[in-house]
């Protein structure tokens, strides 16, 4: 399956399906849109994480992206899309803390 692919299941709303292709492919292979799609599908797991109450696994998941973050070109839209996940963890921190 392409990375094409892949983010047209991640658009579908086969986010768990998607997840896992990237994860498999982002193992051997880390090109410019095979990155893109780890980095797009491993956002859209963490939010489902925190909408399932599973904070445990939406940290580990930011702790991910925080260490790809060096290597992503798109920097701008990148960095404002981690803005918004270290957000959501952090309140979702704070509301489970409560």
């Amino acid at each position: 399956m392409e990375v094409r692919d892949i983010f047209a299941l991640r658009k579908e709303g086969h986010i768990e399906e998607a997840y896992e292709l990237i994860r498999e492919r982002y193992k051997s292979y880390h090109g410019h849109y095979t990155t893109l799609c780890m980095f797009w599908c491993a956002s859209d797991m963490l939010q489902l994480h925190i909408e399932q109450g599973n904070v445990a696994e939406a940290e580990k998941i930011l702790r991910a992206l925080e260490r790809m973050l060096p290597s992503m070109k798109d920097e701008e839209v990148v960095g404002n899309q981690m803005v918004k996940l270290r957000k959501i963890v952090e309140e979702a921190c704070k509301t489970k803390k409560s």
